[in-house]
């Protein structure tokens, strides 16, 4: 009776609808016990991946961004960059690059310049794999009607946390923060990036018996 007191009829309807948008945009409405398409069992498939090992993760709601932009930049890159970069046995993302805001301010005022870790590129696949994804990703590069996906509760199990994006920037308890691209892919092959701190890589995923599972991931890079 308070907040209609306040608000009025149509102050009340105005929250709601902000509230109601809040969710349509951030995935909540989505019946969580629906079946998955193809490319939420691309991002399922790698949230699953990143908390194989026990390790709790916070992901965005939503998907991103291009994931084969660095992918891009790296082949038009010099000939001494392109040669450090390929395709090998995947692993889950750890970063331990998280900076301070103490640190930050650090870095720009004072003298203490911060030097960021290269992330350790795990071993490297056999040439006749890394011709099969770069071919893959040549093609799947050109893709421009990728879409966001929502991503539903439930998907890396216990150990994931799926929030809306402001939400994951201002709690405390959201580390490490994984940002994930939007999928690409065509019916056997498709690929996703995750950025963590100042690290990114690209996964790539095969599917099998109607199921897409991680097979690769491209050399990681610091941003």
């Amino acid at each position: 009776m308070l907040l209609r007191n306040v608000l009025g009829a149509s102050g009340i309807v105005g929250v709601l609808a902000v509230i109601a948008g809040i969710a349509v945009l951030s995935g909540y409405t989505r019946n969580a016990g629906a079946a998955l398409d193809d490319d939420e069992q691309i991002v399922a498939a790698v949230i699953r991946f990143q908390v194989a090992d026990g390790r709790s993760v916070c992901v965005d709601r939503r998907t991103s961004g291009d994931p084969l932009v660095n992918w891009r930049a790296m082949h038009d890159a010099p000939q001494p960059s392109r040669a450090v970069a390929g395709w090998s046995l995947s692993q889950p993302m750890r970063s331990f690059n998280m900076l301070s805001a103490r640190q930050l301010v650090g870095d720009q005022i004072g003298n203490r310049r911060i030097v960021l870790r290269e992330p350790e590129a795990p071993p490297r696949l056999s040439l006749e794999l890394q011709r099969e994804y770069e071919t893959a990703a040549q093609r799947l590069s050109l893709t421009v009607d990728r879409e966001s996906v929502a991503i539903r509760d439930g998907w890396g199990g216990p150990s994931a946390v799926a929030r809306w994006w402001p939400l994951n920037r201002v709690a405390s308890s959201c580390s490490p923060l994984y940002e994930l691209s939007d999928p690409v892919r065509d019916r056997g092959i498709g690929f996703l990036t995750v950025r963590s701190d100042h690290w990114g890589t690209t996964y790539a995923l095969r599917k099998r018996a109607k199921e897409w599972n991680v097979v690769a991931q491209w050399t990681p890079w610091i941003y």
